[in-house]
């Protein structure tokens, strides 16, 4: 059973039933979120490659495409199957076109093979700390806005060490290491506590699956280790 995203977050509906947030989280309420977001993926299977060529061919044919006009690294195309009903193909940007690694399509299926939803994620780069990120649930775009990664309630780290008592600084520190931007896993937390609390169900599937697939072993290995030295 999927659980909605923890959030601090006041939003508002808005016509097509989706709720955008006003205000970016706390460093303590995307904590929060990325706890819940890491444990919600680790039942996933993920499917041979066969399976994924044939789900990648059903994309195709049902005409599935990007809203941002970006190209799609097909070759990097990953699949899993998150239920007894339901399967998720994730399709990652193709490289050089000014977006983060973590940009990316995710296309839901039905066990007949139909397309019943899909998410992306496009992260552009504006400095270290920040950037815009854009997200599509169903071709509908659900949130656009520049992102600043929360503060933490110590000094920011600034060498490779961890500090005790900092959980977000060195959740970052360690995200940092490992070439994850820290505002992008808060852009995660804004737009997933935005789809996921209106539309629990396919949307938060898609949109967990948009944001966790790509580097979710990263974010559980620096949970573990932001718990370990804080």
């Amino acid at each position: 059973m999927l659980l909605a995203l923890t959030t601090s977050i006041p939003a508002t509906a808005q016509e097509d039933g989706l709720a955008l947030p006003l205000i970016p989280p706390s460093a303590q309420a995307t904590t929060a979120s990325l706890v819940q977001m890491d444990e919600e993926v680790r039942d996933w299977r993920r499917l041979a490659q066969p399976a994924t060529e044939a789900l990648l061919g059903w994309v195709a044919e049902a005409g599935v495409k990007p809203s941002a006009g970006l190209s799609l690294d097909t070759g990097g195309a990953v699949a899993w199957r998150v239920s007894e009903d339901v399967r998720l193909l994730r399709l990652p940007v193709a490289l050089g076109q000014g977006v983060l690694s973590q940009s990316s399509l995710t296309v839901m299926f039905a066990n007949d093979d139909t397309v019943v939803g899909s998410s992306e994620w496009v992260f552009t780069p504006h400095s270290a700390n920040s950037g815009r990120v854009q997200s599509w649930l169903n071709g509908s775009l659900v949130i656009d806005q520049t992102v600043s990664a929360p503060d933490s309630d110590a000094p920011r780290i600034t060498s490779m060490a961890y500090k005790k008592g900092d959980w977000w600084g060195n959740f970052n520190q360690c995200l940092s290491n490992a070439g994850v931007a820290a505002w992008v896993i808060t852009g995660i937390s804004i737009a997933c506590a935005a789809v996921c609390v209106v539309t629990a169900g396919i949307g938060c599937i898609a949109c967990l699956g948009a944001a966790s697939a790509g580097f979710s072993g990263t974010v559980s290995y620096c949970i573990t280790t932001a718990n370990l030295y804080s």
